[in-house]
């Protein structure tokens, strides 16, 4: 039941702790309120069992992963009438990484937006054409996102639009960077060798945290952005079959 809610929007913390409590309860206590019971750290429990855990998923960190997925519909430009609400009333050809989180959003909108530090760094743009790929806030190159280092203003003094795409920057085989950022930002030196395919279209993929690409699934994101420990050597053995 609390993956169901979880998937529909992020969970009151309140909510979060009393669901962990009788979980708790009820591996340590058979559900009877005895206090004192835990043996083992509520964290440590919560690791894969290959990482010395007995595999249970945390609330607040499946309530994320599952919430990661309406982040993705968004970014993918699913087809789905919230979808189409959202980018035509919140984001309005910007960038989702840049919009600002104002008092007078909603709580969900707001709480969506507080994901996107969880989630950054694993979207990333295979790009194809550069039509779709916003250059200062995308994730399309390892330098990236530009804004990083370039401040909007910069951006603006230099006669490019916080929305610009990158094929309107890379044209013909040659950037259009000012030749003062070339000299002030040395690491644009490293995008010299990059090409556009003209022939496919820009793609969002999820990069885990070993830098593998792969298609987005709510299983993947739970293991990037959840808390981890090394293996231990035992586990096999404990949970052979």
């Amino acid at each position: 039941m609390h993956i169901y809610w979880a998937s529909v929007f992020i969970l009151p913390k309140r909510i979060i702790q009393e669901l962990e409590e009788r979980m708790r309860k009820f591996l340590w206590s058979q559900g009877n309120n005895i206090k004192g019971k835990a043996k083992v750290n509520w964290k440590s429990v919560c690791m894969p069992k290959t990482e010395g855990g007995l595999g249970i998923r945390r609330v607040v960190d499946m309530n994320n992963a599952l919430m990661a997925t309406h982040i993705w519909s968004l970014l993918s430009n699913r087809e789905s009438l919230w979808v189409k609400w959202v980018h035509s009333y919140h984001i309005q050809d910007r960038s989702f990484w840049e919009i600002p989180v104002k008092s007078n959003i909603s709580w969900s909108w707001r709480k969506l937006l507080s994901l996107r530090p969880l989630i950054r760094d694993y979207v990333w743009t295979k790009v194809g054409d550069g039509t779709k790929t916003f250059v200062w806030f995308d994730k399309w190159d390892n330098i990236c996102p530009i804004s990083m280092f370039i401040t909007p203003r910069r951006i603006s003094n230099a006669g490019f639009r916080m929305n610009t795409k990158l094929a309107e920057v890379y044209i013909h085989g040659e950037w259009r960077w000012p030749i003062a950022w070339i000299n002030q930002f040395a690491v644009l030196n490293s995008l010299r060798d990059m090409e556009l395919a003209s022939n496919r279209h820009d793609e969002l993929v999820w990069r885990s945290r070993l830098g593998v690409e792969s298609e987005f699934n709510t299983a993947l994101v739970w293991d990037d952005i959840r808390q981890s420990q090394n293996e231990v050597s035992w586990a096999n053995l404990v949970w052979f079959p």
